[in-house]
């Protein structure tokens, strides 16, 4: 299904905006008629429980792989340190340290700023008054250290010693997930480095100076290994070493052949022994002996019914609204009907209202709710597209000049949600839930001004700024309204009190530096590197990437709203309650990205539909742990008589979805994620943060 805005707390997914590509494509035919580090585990001690406060220290190995200049490919391992230190004042800082000139990249340093907040958010540490450190020797860069460094960090919060034999590979999701890479086979020469005592150690570059920490002579270096293992013949070495893998990646490529190797077979030839883990506490309990705690299986996440019926009333509500935008298709010329049918939007929104209908009949009225406003939201863009297809281009700009006044609808909303002040834990959700669509409604109005006034060189051009323009000003529209439901659903439920002693911009800062991590990683990994291969610059990129998916739109455009906020909200429990909402959601839409385009490996065709995934078991798994994550989180709300009605919808909205196509199940995964993230934010601002985690 489409989400092609902030539905009720709901991340959003391409294929609205990836139809919208095709109906551009259409549109002018009718008018012209590793190379990264990543790191495991060597380890030791520190204080503290769950995720409580004091100061401690653990060591890892980093693995990473390098290819060297000759075009052959090596592995090897890092040392590195993490501190955890209490700190004086009301921020959480996340600090790197190297003993070389550059020798961290803006992918490690995403891999840290994930790993310092999975590791809070999933054992309820303190948001606040914290310092993580990552000491590294040597140079590493990339994403792929996620995983371990988590399992670092978590350890450093709890006290617990990490087992020095285990080694680990894979990226960190906002769930725990852990999330695939690349570079595995080669990742065993840096399992062997760690096994032999030759940590800061690569395979052997033939015709260059390695990049490494320490010298190390032809015979030291990890290169014979390699091409032992590699051509079938025994090594001879033998450890007690375990390398822990993503789920799924037992079969991995080789970058040095391009051929899928057994990984596990490979470890084992080298006296390692493999082993694949779906998520941080499998991989926490192979480094430590211990049993992360973690919430409950349960399937309690049923609002109470006086919740659920101030929903069901507004369901009906915009399923009225996508009837009355259908019959307006209906009355459009034939060339207009034709072309709103042909964008996809007529029925992409029949069937999220089908879906609502039956979610509804269910008595599941937080997921129906998200549902209807995908119809009502897709209808009006049907609508809107067919009518500018009717007026032509020059009166489609003027009247499109004109509804761009929509933005002035935002000042309002802003103006009306500054007079609320939640007491409880519920009405700060419905209000966090109202300043996500406002901040979302934001984005899109400075997004659709930009589309109309910057300047073209081409018809075609001019076109495709109308048609994205057009969807973005009916998006907003039900944004702007749905605002107001989300206060409305939540408003004197009772429940828990809002801690006094919570600070919600600390906490808002904290995700926003996680999220700019992230998007400074994807741009290394994924928009550099797209630049590289199509021999076009970066902007060009970005520009695809904002034209076709609307998550990396609203990502980057929130990220710049987000700094802003201060002199757009002039008071400031207002201003901390949207910088918050904001935060959250370009956190979990950078971090959905990253897993999206990078770690999970979305297929996309010619027309950047996404068509397959390249590690199918690794999204199953994240699915998984993303729905039972979610559901503890709610759960332990509830228990607290909180009624977190967004999250809910999250739920019921991302269990449909993960049961349709490839591109469904991506769109699932952000939207749990969404909930999750949202969840345990609600926990710290009612003092339970580690509720259900004891």
């Amino acid at each position: 299904m489409v989400k092609g805005a902030t539905m009720t707390g709901r991340t959003t997914t391409t294929r609205g905006f990836r139809l919208l590509a095709v109906l551009l494509a259409l549109a002018l035919l009718g008018a012209a008629c590793g190379g990264g580090g990543d790191s495991s585990g060597d380890g030791s001690t520190t204080s503290g429980e769950n995720g409580g406060g004091g100061d401690g220290t653990v060591e890892l190995n980093a693995l990473f792989f390098q290819e060297f200049g000759d075009g052959t490919y090596g592995g090897g391992a890092n040392p590195v340190r993490i501190r955890v230190n209490d700190v004086d004042g009301e921020e959480f800082r996340v600090g790197f340290t190297e003993d070389e000139v550059a020798g961290t990249g803006d992918q490690w340093r995403a891999a840290g700023w994930e790993a310092a907040t999975v590791s809070t958010i999933i054992t309820g540490g303190q948001i606040t008054g914290r310092e993580v450190t990552y000491d590294v020797k040597g140079k590493i860069d990339g994403p792929s250290a996620g995983g371990a460094l988590t399992v670092g960090t978590i350890a450093a919060f709890r006290g617990d010693e990490l087992n020095p034999n285990v080694v680990m590979t894979g990226t960190i999701n906002p769930d725990g997930t852990i999330g695939p890479v690349g570079g595995i086979p080669q990742k065993v020469d840096g399992a062997v480095a760690v096994s032999e005592g030759k940590a800061s150690s690569v395979g052997a570059d033939p015709d260059e100076t390695t990049e490494t920490t320490e010298e190390t002579s032809d015979e030291e270096s990890l290169g014979v290994i390699d091409a032992a293992v590699r051509t079938g013949g025994e090594s001879g070495s033998s450890s007690d070493v375990t390398m822990l893998i993503p789920a799924g990646q037992g079969t991995s490529a080789d970058l040095a052949t391009g051929e899928n190797v057994d990984v596990i077979d490979l470890g084992r030839r080298s006296g390692i022994e493999v082993k694949e883990v779906a998520d941080v506490y499998e991989a926490y309990e192979e480094f430590t002996g211990e049993t992360l705690p973690r919430f409950e299986d349960t399937s309690d996440t049923d609002l109470d019914s006086e919740a659920n019926d101030r929903i069901e009333a507004t369901v009906q509500k915009w399923i009225g609204r996508y009837q009355e935008s259908i019959n307006a298709v209906g009355a459009l010329t034939p060339e207009g009907q034709q072309f709103a049918f042909d964008s996809g939007f007529v029925d992409e929104a029949d069937a999220a209202a089908v879906t609502a209908q039956d979610l509804s009949d269910q008595g599941l009225q937080a997921g129906a709710y998200s549902s209807a406003l995908e119809a009502a939201a897709l209808s009006a863009a049907a609508v809107a597209v067919g009518t500018g297809w009717e007026l032509g281009p020059d009166e489609w700009q003027a009247d499109l000049d004109s509804r761009s006044a929509v933005c002035t609808e935002v000042d309002a909303l802003v103006d009306s949600l500054g007079t609320v002040s939640p007491e409880t834990v519920s009405d700060a959700s419905g209000l966090i839930a109202a300043y996500t669509n406002a901040v979302d409604a934001l984005s899109l109005c400075f997004i659709g001004d930009d589309l109309l006034t910057r300047p073209v060189e081409t018809s075609e051009e001019a076109l495709r700024d109308l048609l994205l323009a057009a969807v973005y000003f009916e998006f907003n529209d039900v944004l702007i309204e749905s605002a107001d439901d989300q206060l409305e659903f939540s408003r004197g439920l009772g429940g828990e009190s809002i801690d006094e002693d919570v600070d919600l911009t600390a906490i808002a800062d904290f995700f926003r530096r996680a999220a700019e991590a992230n998007l400074n990683a994807f741009d290394t990994v994924v928009i550099s590197e797209e630049a590289a291969a199509a021999g076009v610059n970066a902007d060009a990129v970005r520009a695809t990437f904002a034209e076709n998916f609307v998550d990396y739109a609203l990502a980057t455009s929130g990220l710049n709203l987000i700094g802003g906020l201060d002199e757009y909200f002039t008071d400031a429990d207002t201003s901390a309650y949207a910088k918050l909402g904001g935060a959250l959601r370009v956190y979990t839409l950078s971090s959905s990205l990253l897993a999206q385009f990078y770690s999970l490996g979305a297929q996309l065709d010619d027309g950047l539909n996404v068509v397959g995934v390249d590690n199918e078991r690794a999204l199953i798994s994240a699915l998984d742990l993303a729905e039972e994550q979610l559901a503890g989180a709610v759960t332990s709300l509830r228990a607290g008589d909180v009624e977190p009605v967004a999250a809910v919808g999250s739920y019921e909205s991302g269990r449909v979805d993960r049961e349709g196509d490839v591109s469904d199940k991506f769109g699932s995964l952000s939207t749990l994620w969404s909930g999750y993230v949202d969840s345990r934010m609600l926990a710290y601002i009612g003092g339970s943060e580690t509720a259900g985690l004891e």
